[in-house]
């Protein structure tokens, strides 16, 4: 019997370490990310944001095309449903970004059923909008001799800047405000300052447990788990076995 237990013994303090050295990386991973999610709050882990491409599309995330309008040395751009006067965000515009425009005085953004006139500075003088007499279906915007020119696919009209009255007026094909996309460098500014991104604390939190990789990666975690229990139990068997080969001392 002792001679029996002791080969069950020698298999058992073998795969023991086997297991306990195989996982012994992902327990120190897991013991780390799970001291860090503890913290989280005081770390402030939730309120920073990583915006880099590859993570973004990782999560399914399209990293944003930021489109707008040159007007003199100032763009005009749209992302997220807010609107930036170069870096600053200015107001809040619903998407898309259909063009932008000036007059003497006065910035012009038009975005999705709304209208919006800005000072050169970026304060919001007036929101124009289908609830206050925006034609409905407008898609495009010029300024025309210091006047302001709106389009639909049925009619063009002007807009006089002082009294914001609105009336019809013969309909034109050229000159409408394009779209382009922003110069990297503003880009680049903007994105690192108010372009949405993944918390710090849900990557640590995918991470730890393994979601970060999917299905695959969740059961893996688990498979780490149920390989955790073995050992324990391997160990309290080992443990147990060396009494009896002993003679139940300690």
């Amino acid at each position: 019997m002792p001679q029996r237990l002791r080969k069950i013994f020698l298999f058992n303090i073998k795969w023991h370490r086997r297991i306990g050295l195989g996982i012994t990386i992902m327990l120190i991973f897991l013991a780390a990310t799970g001291i860090l999610l503890n913290h989280s709050p005081a770390l402030n882990l939730a309120d920073k944001h990583l915006k880099a491409p590859w993570l973004l599309n990782w999560y399914g995330l399209e990293h944003p095309q930021l489109e707008g309008v040159r007007i003199g040395d100032q763009w005009l751009s749209l992302s997220d449903n807010s609107l930036f006067l170069d870096t600053a965000p200015v107001a809040t515009c619903p998407a898309p970004l259909h063009g932008a425009a000036g007059v003497p005085d006065m910035l012009l953004a038009l975005c999705e059923d709304a209208l919006l006139l800005l000072t050169p500075s970026g304060e919001l003088i007036e929101k124009v909008d289908t609830f206050s007499g925006l034609p409905e279906g407008i898609t495009r915007l010029q300024a025309l001799n210091n006047q302001i020119l709106i389009s639909n696919a049925q009619q063009t009209y002007v807009i006089d800047p002082e009294s914001l009255s609105i009336s019809v007026r013969a309909n034109i094909e050229d000159g409408w405000s394009t779209p382009t996309a922003v110069p990297d460098a503003l880009f680049k500014q903007i994105d690192s300052s108010a372009l949405p991104g993944i918390s710090l604390e849900s990557l640590i939190l995918d991470l730890h447990s393994g979601r970060f990789f999917g299905a695959a990666g969740v059961w893996f975690v688990d498979i780490i788990g149920i390989l955790l229990c073995v050992l324990a139990l391997t160990g309290i068997w080992a443990w147990n076995s060396r009494r009896r080969l002993n003679g139940g001392g300690k």
